[in-house]
Protein backbone atom coordinates (compact mmCIF):
# COMPACT_ATOMS: atom_id res chain seq x y z
CA UNK A 1 0.00 0.00 0.00
CA UNK A 2 2.69 2.27 0.24
CA UNK A 3 3.39 2.08 -3.41
CA UNK A 4 1.69 3.50 -6.42
CA UNK A 5 -0.71 1.04 -8.60
CA UNK A 6 1.66 2.13 -11.33
CA UNK A 7 4.30 0.98 -9.88
CA UNK A 8 3.33 -2.14 -8.83
CA UNK A 9 1.86 -3.20 -12.10
CA UNK A 10 5.18 -1.89 -14.04
CA UNK A 11 7.14 -5.09 -11.38
CA UNK A 12 9.52 -2.86 -10.51
CA UNK A 13 8.70 -3.38 -6.97
CA UNK A 14 9.76 -6.71 -5.45
CA UNK A 15 7.14 -8.18 -3.40
CA UNK A 16 6.82 -11.64 -2.34
CA UNK A 17 4.32 -13.75 -4.06
CA UNK A 18 4.70 -10.14 -7.22
CA UNK A 19 3.40 -12.60 -9.94
CA UNK A 20 0.00 -13.57 -7.99
CA UNK A 21 -0.11 -9.90 -6.57
CA UNK A 22 0.14 -8.19 -9.96
CA UNK A 23 -2.38 -10.67 -11.46
CA UNK A 24 -5.24 -9.90 -8.84
CA UNK A 25 -4.78 -6.54 -9.73
CA UNK A 26 -4.54 -6.20 -12.72
CA UNK A 27 -8.51 -8.26 -12.70
CA UNK A 28 -9.57 -5.63 -9.94
CA UNK A 29 -8.30 -3.14 -12.10
CA UNK A 30 -10.14 -4.64 -15.42
CA UNK A 31 -13.27 -5.01 -12.96
CA UNK A 32 -13.16 -1.38 -11.92
CA UNK A 33 -12.40 -0.53 -15.30
CA UNK A 34 -15.65 -2.91 -16.59
CA UNK A 35 -17.58 -1.13 -14.13
CA UNK A 36 -17.06 2.72 -14.52
CA UNK A 37 -17.73 2.03 -18.40
CA UNK A 38 -21.28 0.63 -17.32
CA UNK A 39 -21.79 3.40 -15.02
CA UNK A 40 -20.63 5.79 -17.71
CA UNK A 41 -22.97 4.69 -19.97
CA UNK A 42 -25.96 4.32 -17.41
CA UNK A 43 -25.50 8.20 -16.77
CA UNK A 44 -25.48 8.93 -20.10
CA UNK A 45 -28.84 7.40 -20.81
CA UNK A 46 -29.97 9.16 -17.39
CA UNK A 47 -29.38 12.36 -18.97
CA UNK A 48 -30.91 11.21 -22.47
CA UNK A 49 -34.40 10.34 -20.13
CA UNK A 50 -33.79 13.68 -18.32
CA UNK A 51 -33.44 15.84 -22.07
CA UNK A 52 -36.89 13.90 -22.62
CA UNK A 53 -38.24 14.91 -19.79
CA UNK A 54 -37.87 17.84 -20.28
CA UNK A 55 -39.07 18.20 -23.31
CA UNK A 56 -42.42 16.92 -22.49
CA UNK A 57 -42.53 19.21 -19.37
CA UNK A 58 -42.35 21.63 -21.80
CA UNK A 59 -45.15 20.58 -24.43
CA UNK A 60 -47.32 19.89 -21.38
CA UNK A 61 -46.82 23.51 -20.06
CA UNK A 62 -47.99 24.58 -23.38
CA UNK A 63 -51.30 22.89 -23.94
CA UNK A 64 -52.17 23.72 -19.89
CA UNK A 65 -51.55 27.61 -21.12
CA UNK A 66 -52.91 26.85 -24.21
CA UNK A 67 -56.53 25.08 -22.04
CA UNK A 68 -56.40 28.47 -19.84
CA UNK A 69 -54.66 26.98 -17.06
CA UNK A 70 -51.40 29.20 -16.61
CA UNK A 71 -52.96 31.01 -13.67
CA UNK A 72 -52.04 27.38 -11.64
CA UNK A 73 -48.39 27.85 -12.29
CA UNK A 74 -48.35 31.15 -9.44
CA UNK A 75 -49.43 28.68 -6.70
CA UNK A 76 -47.26 26.86 -4.23
CA UNK A 77 -46.21 23.27 -4.75
CA UNK A 78 -47.97 22.72 -8.05
CA UNK A 79 -45.69 21.98 -10.78
CA UNK A 80 -46.30 21.06 -14.36
CA UNK A 81 -46.88 17.12 -13.90
CA UNK A 82 -49.30 18.12 -10.78
CA UNK A 83 -50.99 20.88 -12.69
CA UNK A 84 -51.53 18.08 -15.70
CA UNK A 85 -52.76 15.27 -13.06
CA UNK A 86 -55.14 17.44 -11.42
CA UNK A 87 -56.34 19.40 -14.79
CA UNK A 88 -56.65 15.69 -16.31
CA UNK A 89 -58.78 14.39 -12.91
CA UNK A 90 -61.13 17.18 -12.06
CA UNK A 91 -61.81 17.95 -15.64
CA UNK A 92 -65.26 20.70 -15.28
CA UNK A 93 -65.21 21.31 -11.83
CA UNK A 94 -69.16 22.31 -12.72
CA UNK A 95 -69.84 19.17 -13.04
CA UNK A 96 -69.78 18.60 -8.98
CA UNK A 97 -71.86 22.09 -8.33
CA UNK A 98 -75.07 21.16 -5.86
CA UNK A 99 -78.31 23.72 -6.31
CA UNK A 100 -80.49 24.03 -3.98
CA UNK A 101 -83.94 23.96 -4.76
CA UNK A 102 -84.33 28.04 -5.37
CA UNK A 103 -81.81 27.22 -7.61
CA UNK A 104 -79.03 28.81 -5.81
CA UNK A 105 -75.43 27.66 -5.67
CA UNK A 106 -75.13 25.24 -2.74
CA UNK A 107 -71.81 26.06 -1.45
CA UNK A 108 -71.50 23.23 1.59
CA UNK A 109 -73.30 20.31 -0.95
CA UNK A 110 -70.79 21.23 -3.97
CA UNK A 111 -68.29 20.93 -2.12
CA UNK A 112 -68.95 17.91 -0.24
CA UNK A 113 -69.66 16.25 -3.97
CA UNK A 114 -65.82 17.23 -4.46
CA UNK A 115 -64.24 16.11 -1.84
CA UNK A 116 -66.61 12.54 -2.08
CA UNK A 117 -64.75 12.37 -5.54
CA UNK A 118 -61.20 12.41 -4.27
CA UNK A 119 -62.30 10.33 -1.22
CA UNK A 120 -61.84 12.47 1.56
CA UNK A 121 -64.93 12.68 2.36
CA UNK A 122 -65.14 11.94 6.25
CA UNK A 123 -67.46 9.65 7.45
CA UNK A 124 -68.14 8.58 10.94
CA UNK A 125 -67.70 5.34 12.40
CA UNK A 126 -70.82 3.64 14.84
CA UNK A 127 -71.21 0.53 15.99
CA UNK A 128 -74.42 -0.81 17.68
CA UNK A 129 -75.33 2.99 18.80
CA UNK A 130 -71.92 3.70 20.02
CA UNK A 131 -70.30 6.67 18.67
CA UNK A 132 -66.51 5.81 16.75
CA UNK A 133 -64.13 7.83 15.57
CA UNK A 134 -64.07 9.36 11.75
CA UNK A 135 -62.58 7.93 8.98
CA UNK A 136 -61.87 8.85 4.95
CA UNK A 137 -64.29 7.13 2.73
CA UNK A 138 -61.22 6.40 0.25
CA UNK A 139 -63.78 5.31 -2.17
CA UNK A 140 -62.65 8.05 -4.87
CA UNK A 141 -59.99 9.13 -7.57
CA UNK A 142 -57.17 7.70 -5.85
CA UNK A 143 -54.72 9.74 -8.34
CA UNK A 144 -56.35 12.87 -6.95
CA UNK A 145 -55.70 11.66 -3.48
CA UNK A 146 -52.37 10.50 -3.63
CA UNK A 147 -51.22 13.58 -5.34
CA UNK A 148 -53.18 15.48 -2.25
CA UNK A 149 -51.48 13.66 -0.13
CA UNK A 150 -47.89 14.45 -1.49
CA UNK A 151 -49.00 18.24 -1.59
CA UNK A 152 -49.43 18.06 2.24
CA UNK A 153 -46.27 16.41 2.75
CA UNK A 154 -44.77 19.35 1.10
CA UNK A 155 -47.14 21.63 3.06
CA UNK A 156 -46.12 20.69 6.46
CA UNK A 157 -42.06 21.10 5.86
CA UNK A 158 -42.33 24.09 4.66
CA UNK A 159 -39.84 26.97 6.76
CA UNK A 160 -42.71 29.57 7.80
CA UNK A 161 -39.88 32.25 7.85
CA UNK A 162 -39.02 32.05 4.37
CA UNK A 163 -42.60 33.18 3.78
CA UNK A 164 -43.18 35.47 6.18
CA UNK A 165 -43.64 38.41 4.15
CA UNK A 166 -45.93 36.42 1.02
CA UNK A 167 -49.51 37.54 1.60
CA UNK A 168 -51.90 34.80 2.63
CA UNK A 169 -54.00 33.03 -0.33
CA UNK A 170 -55.30 30.16 -1.66
CA UNK A 171 -52.80 27.21 -1.01
CA UNK A 172 -51.18 29.34 0.77
CA UNK A 173 -48.00 27.23 2.58
CA UNK A 174 -47.51 29.09 6.04
CA UNK A 175 -51.54 28.75 6.42
CA UNK A 176 -51.62 25.08 6.18
CA UNK A 177 -47.90 24.61 8.07
CA UNK A 178 -49.72 26.25 10.92
CA UNK A 179 -52.87 24.35 10.89
CA UNK A 180 -50.88 20.98 10.90
CA UNK A 181 -48.83 22.13 14.35
CA UNK A 182 -51.73 23.45 15.76
CA UNK A 183 -53.59 19.87 15.55
CA UNK A 184 -50.03 17.89 16.60
CA UNK A 185 -49.61 19.99 19.02
CA UNK A 186 -53.15 19.41 20.58
CA UNK A 187 -52.71 15.79 20.70
CA UNK A 188 -53.71 14.81 17.43
CA UNK A 189 -51.82 12.16 15.85
CA UNK A 190 -49.63 13.52 12.69
CA UNK A 191 -51.54 11.07 9.83
CA UNK A 192 -54.74 12.56 11.11
CA UNK A 193 -53.39 16.24 10.74
CA UNK A 194 -52.39 15.05 7.28
CA UNK A 195 -55.64 14.46 6.39
CA UNK A 196 -56.40 17.98 8.09
CA UNK A 197 -54.13 19.62 5.88
CA UNK A 198 -55.88 17.28 2.77
CA UNK A 199 -58.95 18.49 3.43
CA UNK A 200 -58.29 22.42 3.81
CA UNK A 201 -55.97 21.86 0.39
CA UNK A 202 -59.16 20.60 -1.30
CA UNK A 203 -61.09 22.91 -0.78
CA UNK A 204 -58.67 25.64 -1.79
CA UNK A 205 -58.42 23.36 -5.25
CA UNK A 206 -62.58 23.47 -5.64
CA UNK A 207 -62.44 27.34 -5.60
CA UNK A 208 -60.03 27.88 -7.52
CA UNK A 209 -60.47 25.64 -10.15
CA UNK A 210 -64.59 27.26 -9.84
CA UNK A 211 -63.31 30.93 -9.80
CA UNK A 212 -61.59 30.05 -13.08
CA UNK A 213 -64.73 28.56 -15.27
CA UNK A 214 -66.86 31.16 -13.63
CA UNK A 215 -64.54 33.81 -15.07
CA UNK A 216 -64.39 31.74 -18.43
CA UNK A 217 -68.26 31.59 -18.23
CA UNK A 218 -68.34 35.62 -17.72
CA UNK A 219 -65.98 36.44 -20.75
CA UNK A 220 -67.94 34.26 -23.20
CA UNK A 221 -71.16 35.99 -21.64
Amino acid sequence: LLHSREEILSGHIKLDRAKDIQEKLENSIGQYDMKRAEFQTSVAKLEELETKVKELEKGMKAKLDEMGYAFLFSYFCLNTAGIAVLVKEIKDIRRFYRYSQNGAFNKKNSLKAFKKFLGIAVSSNQSGGRAGGHKLTKSGNMTLRNKLFMMAIRYVQVDPLKYADRKEEDLDPVKFKLLYEKRVAGGTKKLVALTKVMNKIATDLFFIFKQNADDNVMAQA
